[in-house]
């Protein structure tokens, strides 16, 4: 007794008598996460502080404004937030960086 998916020659899960075979979570981890010390801007690497590459994107709206956004970037990937805003006392100018494989 067995589940099979279409395109697979094989049975995916199932049992026997004697043994029983079942998936389990086959996805890979493709996020890399970073937390940047940010500092007036900018972000630390070693003892300097470097300025992050900004990039900025319009995205047009039928009808209103456009909507312009900035990303933040360093060797890390993409800032997630904007680094010349005030953290607050939990944050510590603290700020998380992501870079996802995409495959």
């Amino acid at each position: 007794m067995g589940i099979g998916i279409p395109g697979l020659p094989d049975v995916v899960i199932g049992r026997t008598k004697h043994v029983a075979w079942g998936a389990t979570y086959t996805f890979m981890d493709t996020v890399d996460s970073w937390v940047e010390d940010c500092k007036a801007g900018k972000y630390r690497q070693g003892d300097t502080w470097n300025d992050f590459y900004e990039h900025k994107e319009v995205i047009k709206r039928k009808k209103h404004t456009d909507d312009i956004i900035t990303f933040y970037e360093n060797h890390h990937g993409v800032l997630e937030g904007d680094p010349k805003k005030q953290a607050n006392t939990y944050q510590r100018n603290r700020l998380l960086k992501i870079r996802a494989l995409n495959l």
